[in-house]
């Protein structure tokens, strides 16, 4: 007998469930082991009190109580808790949304971000000149969102953002 045997059979002896022979086996390692003398009897005390749980029984006014607290705490809740919840669906959509085209827009600005052909720094554009460079607003439109155009034929993007040019 050793105390691997003891370890993994702790139920098996706690049970008593082993022959005689064995169980005199056992009784001589447990005498001669104080460590696993310790674990069989701790374990079989705890085992003991698995098997026979002591039942609770609530007191009398125990339920009314409960029944008490809960009333409490359902009166406590607001009206204002509740229509923040009824709204709050609502705005994360929306704000995932406004997120999401900021997000396209910004996405696509940097893409087309024009390259300025100015050899000297300090050199200043007149606001003649500004204002023969500047593109119109329609043309601002077409080069930053450009992008959104190249949608294939038939697709959902291209139902969605090129109406006037479905069939």
């Amino acid at each position: 007998m050793n105390c691997r045997f003891i370890q993994d059979n702790l139920i098996d002896i706690a049970e008593e469930k082993f022959p005689a022979e064995t169980r005199k086996e056992i009784d001589v390692h447990l005498r001669s082991c104080n460590r696993c003398a310790d674990l069989t009897t701790r374990f079989a005390q705890l085992w003991q009190t698995w098997q026979d749980p002591v039942s609770v029984k609530p007191s009398p006014a125990f339920l009314s109580q409960l029944w008490q607290r809960i009333e409490k705490s359902e009166e406590r809740r607001l009206v204002v808790p509740f229509l923040l919840s009824s709204w709050q669906r609502p705005l994360r959509a929306a704000v995932a949304v406004a997120t999401m085209v900021v997000g396209v827009l910004l996405g696509n600005y940097l893409g087309h971000v024009p390259v300025w052909n100015v050899t000297d720094s300090s050199q200043q554009l007149t606001s003649q000149e500004a204002q023969e460079n500047a593109l119109p607003a329609e043309q601002l439109f077409d080069y930053y969102l450009g992008g959104l155009d190249d949608f294939p034929s038939g697709s959902a993007g291209e139902f969605y953002v090129n109406p006037g040019q479905n069939g």
